[in-house]
């Protein structure tokens, strides 16, 4: 399937799934808590703590966000600055997967954001958060 890196990654509910489709996946966050369960569960999981504002975003075929952007008042400037800089550093034909709680608001922003070629857009029932999201799938 190809070579994905998890940003924010938790505790890896995203990248266990993904690594047992297949992906190479590369697990982020700034908590080692999250990612020490991870290599618990599986070894194959590449994972580093850090910061994810600094990490660059090239060499890989997927770049995964999911429930990290918000764009609230107060971190719109940011979080519309690092999805920018994603897409800047992203490789050629790379896809930016961005799921987020549904909201006119947050589809029209990133939207506006011209992150590449919207590929996918979607809205579905996250059955975990009882609550509508959407997936968005950007093509540099």
């Amino acid at each position: 399937p190809g070579k994905l890196i998890d940003v924010g990654a938790g505790q890896g509910r995203d990248s266990l799934f993904l690594a047992d489709l297949g992906y190479q996946v590369t697990a982020i966050d700034h908590s080692v808590v999250g990612l020490d369960q991870i290599k618990e569960k599986n070894s194959t999981i590449l994972t580093h703590q850090t910061d994810i504002y600094d990490v660059k975003y090239n060499g890989y075929e997927y770049i995964l966000l999911d429930s990290m952007i918000h764009l609230y008042k107060k971190d719109f400037e940011k979080e519309t600055s690092f999805l920018n800089k994603i897409y800047n550093d992203m490789d050629k034909e790379a896809k930016l997967v961005l799921i987020f709680q549904h909201s006119k608001f947050r589809v029209d922003s990133i939207t506006n954001l011209n992150l590449g070629v919207l590929s996918h857009k979607e809205s579905f029932l996250y059955q975990e958060f009882k609550s509508k999201f959407t997936i968005m799938v950007f093509t540099k």
